[in-house]
């Protein structure tokens, strides 16, 4: 693999801009891992048309590139995937014993706290 580092000069508005992309890639992430919390059933899909309703709801979203976009929610599905692929396996390897309560099973999932 080949890896190259540079120092980007910018002027200050600039990185302002690239600062503000990024947390509104963050945004949009965030709000598709809820998503998928929120909803069973989840596919790729789904991820896009929710996508495209923050696309419409939230004005900042729409200013980002459709394709940054796309990538975010990407993002948030393959992390969705591998999450609960890890969280099947741990529950299959938890005994299951009647002092088992169903709050020790379950996973807590804790977000970056995004402020706009």
């Amino acid at each position: 693999m080949i890896v190259l580092e540079f120092k980007a000069k910018a002027k200050t508005t600039q990185y302002a801009a690239a600062d503000e992309a990024i947390k509104t890639a963050q945004f949009v992430r965030h709000k598709c891992v809820r998503f998928w919390m929120g909803n069973r059933g989840v596919e790729q899909k789904d991820m896009y048309r929710h996508n495209t309703a923050l696309r419409a709801e939230y004005p900042f979203v729409k200013a980002l590139n459709s394709h940054a976009c796309q990538v975010a929610a990407l993002t948030a599905y393959i992390g969705q995937k591998s999450v609960s692929k890890v969280l099947g396996r741990a529950i299959a390897l938890l005994p299951i014993t009647e002092h088992t309560s169903l709050p020790l099973r379950r996973a807590i999932i804790r977000f970056k706290l995004v402020v706009f």
